[in-house]
């Protein structure tokens, strides 16, 4: 929620309900989770792409901009 609520406070996300975009959000990655279990011999890599880049298109960004944050590194984790 901190990410898109953020995002929508730069102006990058015109998004009008953050609630509805993180449950859509939540919703798309239960279903990269099923296709991975019964789809075992696709690139789940690619496939984790694939979706970032449609979530960020999906928020409001432009399909070569989504692709160029898809291609970052990821960061570093927290410590717990």
């Amino acid at each position: 929620m901190a990410d898109l609520t953020e995002g929508m406070e730069s102006g990058r996300f015109p998004i009008g309900d953050p609630d509805l975009m993180l449950a859509a959000t939540g919703g798309a990655v239960l279903g990269l989770l099923n296709h991975l279990d019964t789809h075992p011999d696709v690139d789940a890599g690619q496939c984790a792409d694939d979706l970032a880049v449609a979530m960020l298109r999906m928020c409001g960004l432009g399909d070569a901009q989504a692709r160029a944050v898809v291609a970052r590194p990821l960061p570093e984790a927290a410590p717990a």
